[in-house]
């Protein structure tokens, strides 16, 4: 039986080549090809590489396009040759002299050199495709490789019928393209010493070339089909937030409901505004009667409530000095055990004055009037307060600027840019840092916000990394509706998927993300500006082969729980390898990780509830997760949407 190859080409030194050997290492029955012309990869480095590479054979290629590589070529090859390579690939048309030489150096080394023919437009008639073979042996070929495009079937099947006259164990012989899909396993079948198949499809090396889990068999598939993803609170908070501080009408479309969006809801009614929601059509109409710029804030009632949500009460709590009134902040649940006092400080400088219960929890009273031209935040703690600072400096009487030292989630203040910049307030400037330091930016006064005729509310990239890491842990599923230019932080996830080698796939045009079942490398992550990522994050790393580390996790300590020791706490319960060092949350994972189930604590954390409910699907006995309601603030349908993409084999 023949042996599976994979090819690594437009590989990166040391990174990819530290995937490969790992890959390798899970798969020492395997074959790698190294593509010298494609990969960056020199000499050296390939001489570490055979050193320290596994039992798999390496076959070394290079396929010349220009007369100028063929020197570079011949010395590459022949240093491979000496080094260890087990075979040589070389193009049957390679110059002759040359390829002698190598033929003849491979077999004083004991290396098996095997003499390939492509056609990457048609396939030959059969007794020019047997004239080809015949000549590549005659030359001391030990392997014939001949490779054509198939445009029917009749193609392939003439391919194929090389079998008949050689034989199988020195022959490779099979069709690209759509049509030549099967032939590459039929030949395989018929005896072909290998089957070349890429780690992912954005790995392969020819059309209709299988990738690593198209060889994984059915009963690995734990999870597969589309996912519908709700709309991303945080870009929806802040409209309805913006949309109800206006004097007239705005229309927001696509919007889902959450326990938080509904608190923006409830929000936007206390600020005067009327809203109508149609669920069929998604639609929201907000009309407000607020003019910050002419009449600051006006409230009914100086009391706002907030629900669980964090971002709303630090939006408020700037807002709160657009008013002359005394304005108590409240919210609920996980909200009140939340520290909110972070920049008090800061806010007295401004004219604010935050009196919290116990110093530091909601409810809270703020007084005064927000009076500045010049003010410096520390955005260590988070961005919610910064966004509220945008909105509200922009409807003061003066202009401002407004300096954040050591901003943290940094893409959520773009997204409240942006949103402002929807809603009419254009005239902020950030200065272009240097450095990750610091943000300054240059607010003008009295920017009227204006409604909006219509916006359509993005679907939430942070609903979306859980399900798109349970398909790269165990299935295929794909996720629609996903905006690629989106100022949310955790569309970072697409970026990480792909540097830990998972099989992933997204098409512009029609806004779909597949994620596949893949081999995944270890990764090391800083999710201070995407803090929402670390959940995700953990179950992706439990199947990641090797020691990931995620860093920044001091931003975790105030959320809906301490979350990464809530995660470090249940996730130990299932048996995973998981520990916390200083700033750093370190897990040990391996390609099939299974965890030992048992009974966990969401501690009212929707993202550990929704993390708990996805690791319960690797584990090889019943996972009990008490208090799952608590996913309703954010994925109110979790738990439906991932029950209808679990397949009917193995769960």
């Amino acid at each position: 039986m023949g042996q599976v190859c994979y090819s690594l080409q437009k590989c990166e030194v040391p990174e990819d080549l530290t995937y490969f050997r790992s890959f390798l290492r899970l798969f020492p029955e395997a074959t790698i090809e190294i593509r010298f012309d494609k990969v960056n990869l020199d000499i050296f480095s390939f001489t570490d590489f055979v050193l320290d590479k596994p039992r798999a054979p390496i076959i070394s290629t290079f396929r010349i396009t220009s007369d100028n590589r063929t020197s570079t070529a011949v010395e590459l090859l022949s240093r491979a040759i000496s080094e260890g390579s087990e075979y040589i690939d070389l193009d049957i048309s390679f110059p002759e002299q040359q390829q002698k030489w190598l033929i003849s150096l491979a077999m004083n080394y004991g290396c098996k050199v095997i003499l390939s023919y492509h056609n990457a437009t048609s396939t030959d008639s059969l007794p020019k495709l047997k004239s080809i073979a015949n000549a590549a042996y005659a030359r001391g070929a030990d392997i014939v490789k001949i490779v054509t495009t198939a445009t029917c079937k009749e193609d392939a099947d003439r391919v194929l019928s090389l079998y008949k006259s050689y034989r199988p164990d020195t022959l490779i012989a099979f069709a690209m393209g759509k049509e030549g899909i099967r032939s590459r396993f039929d030949s395989f079948e018929m005896g072909s010493p290998l089957l070349y198949v890429a780690p992912t499809r954005k790995a392969h090396t020819a059309s209709g070339q299988p990738a690593y889990y198209d060889m994984l068999p059915g009963k690995e598939t734990l999870l597969q089909g589309k996912a519908e993803i709700p709309s991303s609170k945080s870009f929806a908070q802040r409209a309805i937030f913006l949309a109800a501080l206006t004097d007239g009408t705005s229309k927001l479309y696509n919007l889902t409901l959450c326990e938080d969006t509904m608190s923006a809801i409830s929000l936007a009614k206390q600020f005067g505004a009327e809203v109508d929601y149609s669920p069929k059509e998604g639609t929201l109409t907000v009309t407000g009667h607020q003019n910050l710029v002419k009449k600051g804030l006006v409230l009914k009632e100086p009391y706002l409530f907030v629900g669980e949500s964090g971002l709303l009460a630090r939006l408020c709590i700037p807002l709160a000095g657009l008013t002359t009134s005394v304005v108590t902040i409240s919210g609920e649940k996980t909200l009140l055990k939340r520290k909110m006092d972070h920049n008090s400080l800061d806010l007295m400088d401004i004219g604010l004055f935050p009196c919290f219960r116990l110093s530091c929890y909601l409810p809270a009273n703020v007084i005064g009037e927000i009076k500045c031209k010049k003010c410096t935040f520390s955005g260590s703690d988070g961005s919610q307060l910064i966004s509220g600072l945008l909105i509200a400096l922009s409807q003061c009487r003066r202009k401002s600027t407004l300096k954040i030292v050591y901003p943290t989630s940094a893409p959520y203040l773009d997204l409240t840019q942006h949103l402002l910049a929807c809603f009419g307030v254009t005239h902020i400037e950030c200065e272009d840092p240097e450095d990750d330091i610091e943000r300054v930016y240059h607010i003008a006064s009295r920017q009227q916000l204006k409604p909006v005729l219509g916006i359509e509310v993005e679907r939430d990239w942070s609903s979306a990394a859980f399900l798109l890491v349970a398909g790269a842990l165990m299935g295929d599923v794909t996720i629609s509706g996903m905006d690629p230019f989106s100022f949310q932080a955790d569309i970072a996830i697409l970026s990480i998927l792909e540097s830990c080698h998972a099989d992933i796939h997204y098409s512009h045009d029609q806004r779909t993300v597949n994620v596949r079942k893949s081999l995944l490398s270890p990764f090391d992550c800083d999710i201070t500006n995407a803090p929402d990522l670390f959940a995700p994050l953990v179950l992706l790393a439990l199947r990641a082969n090797g020691i990931s580390v995620i860093t920044g996790i001091e931003r975790l300590a105030n959320k809906e729980s301490n979350r990464a020791r809530t995660f470090l706490s249940e996730f130990r319960k299932l048996g995973a390898k998981v520990k916390i060092k200083e700033d750093v949350f370190i897990i040990e994972g391996s390609k099939d990780n299974s965890l030992r189930g048992g009974k966990c604590s969401s501690h009212g954390d929707h993202r550990l509830a929704m993390a708990l409910s996805i690791a319960a699907l690797i584990a090889d006995n019943p996972v009990e997760i008490d208090k799952l309601e608590c996913i309703n603030k954010s994925f109110p349908d979790f738990l439906k949407t991932l029950d209808a993409l679990k397949t009917d084999k193995g769960v």
